[in-house]
């Protein structure tokens, strides 16, 4: 899919989560990288949190500063990195929500 058409799907969506779980919907077999302000597929800027701070390492769970990269793989083969703190390390994402398995809805 082109990148204009997938900048268009997503321009409507105030946050990454939820901009994410549709571009899964979109594609398989990518490298998305999902932070707080902005969202990477293959490389290339898709979507923008504009109300998320703009310096990166934010854990995706709780929002504290981390240090640790989590890659989670979703059923179209899409690879999802995203940024957890020492707190949240051991939690892991829903793949179908992408929040946190003990919340997950």
């Amino acid at each position: 899919m082109e990148i204009a058409k997938i900048k268009y799907e997503l321009k409507d969506f105030k946050s990454n989560r939820k901009a994410t779980l549709k571009l899964l919907s979109l594609v398989s077999g990518a490298n998305i990288i999902m932070g707080n302000h902005v969202l990477v597929y293959d490389g290339l800027y898709v979507h923008e949190n504009k109300k998320a701070p703009q310096i990166g390492g934010y854990c995706c769970v709780c929002k504290n500063i981390c240090c640790y990269a989590r890659t989670l793989t979703h059923i179209n083969e899409n690879k999802i990195r995203y940024n957890s703190c020492t707190n949240c390390k051991n939690k892991t994402l829903c793949s179908g929500c992408l929040r946190e398995s003990s919340r997950c809805s």
